[in-house]
């Protein structure tokens, strides 16, 4: 399927000033949201939940991946696994729903069991007897696997049957943290001790709210916080932008300096550590492509992703770090949460506004500030590289 026309991707590859961006019809069409489920999320490494979430042996997830049903499972030695979440024999999922302490996963529709590794034990009455045989089947009846990998405490999955490296998937990022060293920080916990995670919809087209993730004039007008500061919007008095705007093979975001946002003088939790210094020079903002959310203050960071559901919605999750001595301290994690829930609510309606304008009739596409968008045009350029990589290696 064809989703552009040659004038719109030679247009979003022109030089900044004359391109335009991805058509509006991208982020509101049905067959769009397909071919990006199949040739986007279906390719890339995605991340799909948080580590601590599968942390003991025995835990079972289900999610779903480019509308794919995936399991997660944690085996005897805590390492997770993924697999295609159906049996072989009904089409049934095999799990439904989280579960811990699981032994043995049992399906629902016809009571067949696999061990922890995916591998079939059991299949009652399969030949009319109480405990048949597996043997006869020999792998049919197993799980397929999907390759799994974690960084930092998020898990991904990659569909492909030949995934990308994932090192070098990851690289732009850990690059750019090396000299943090993050050990010793653990997801915050609320007045219950459970993690405290933010979850909801982001009521937009997932590129939409990754764009306004990486995107850096708009919080000048969106955000309170930064309207009132000094600092915003990013340019000094000689017209230079303030921060960094980062287009990193699959990284986008910013880095502006920290002290924007932190007082060493005035600093109640304990900062990251930083070889050679007494703590991060910047404060980092990324989305690692095409579904993951990092933030990385002085004395905190944050990790979340978007799982796509629709054209015009998107499931949000984020979990929030402090160093383990205070990790537990619901107050302090509370504030901690609390500022990044109050500019994702800010960041909701100009989401679902924008969303409802590229509904527009007078919008074909919009168009970039040289100043501001370079990174935001690299982003769309790598939408379209994945979503017509298999229409250009077809010969002519």
């Amino acid at each position: 399927m064809t989703l552009f026309t040659d004038s719109e991707f030679a247009s979003l590859h022109r030089p900044i000033e004359d391109a335009t961006g991805l058509p509006s019809r991208a982020y509101v069409d049905a067959a769009w949201f397909a071919a990006e489920q199949e040739r986007i999320f279906g390719r890339r490494w995605v991340a799909v939940c948080f580590r601590h979430q599968m942390a003991t042996p025995g835990t079972v997830r289900p999610v779903v991946v480019a509308g794919r049903p995936v399991l997660l499972v944690t085996d005897a030695a805590a390492e997770v696994r993924a697999f295609h979440n159906v049996c072989a024999y009904d089409a049934c999922e095999v799990a439904s729903e989280p579960a811990t302490g699981v032994e043995r996963l049992v399906g629902a529709y016809h009571g067949w069991q696999w061990d922890l590794t995916g591998r079939l034990v059991a299949t009652p009455y399969f030949d009319g007897t109480p405990e048949p045989s597996v043997d006869h089947l020999s792998t049919r009846g197993d799980l397929v696997p999907i390759a799994v990998a974690t960084w930092l405490d998020l898990v991904f999955v990659c569909l492909a049957s030949s995934p990308p490296d994932f090192d070098e998937v990851t690289a732009p990022i850990r690059e750019r943290l090396a000299r943090a060293d993050l050990s010793d920080f653990e997801v915050c916990r609320d007045e219950d001790g459970h993690p405290r995670i933010s979850s909801g919809v982001v009521p937009s087209n997932w590129k939409i709210a990754f764009e306004n993730d990486v995107e850096i004039l708009h919080e000048s007008f969106v955000h309170d916080d930064y309207r009132a500061s000094p600092y915003s919007p990013k340019v000094d008095a000689a017209g230079s932008m303030t921060c960094l705007a980062v287009a990193d093979r699959g990284l986008f975001g910013l880095a502006a300096p920290i002290s924007e946002y932190f007082d060493p003088d005035d600093a109640p939790l304990p900062v990251i550590p930083v070889e050679g210094a007494d703590h991060i020079d910047r404060f980092h903002i990324y989305d690692l492509y095409p579904n993951v959310q990092i933030g990385v203050g002085a004395d905190h960071f944050t990790l979340g992703f978007y799982r796509p559901d629709g054209p015009a919605a998107s499931h949000n999750e984020v979990a929030y770090y402090v160093h383990r001595s205070c990790a537990a301290d619901h107050t302090i994690t509370a504030v901690v949460a609390a500022a990044w829930e109050h500019t994702r609510i800010e960041d909701n309606v100009v989401c679902a506004a924008t969303q409802r304008g590229r509904h527009s009739p007078a919008l074909a596409a919009t168009f970039y500030a040289r100043f501001w968008d370079q990174h935001v045009q690299h982003f769309h350029q790598l939408i379209a590289h994945d979503l017509t990589i298999d229409e250009r290696s077809q010969p002519r």
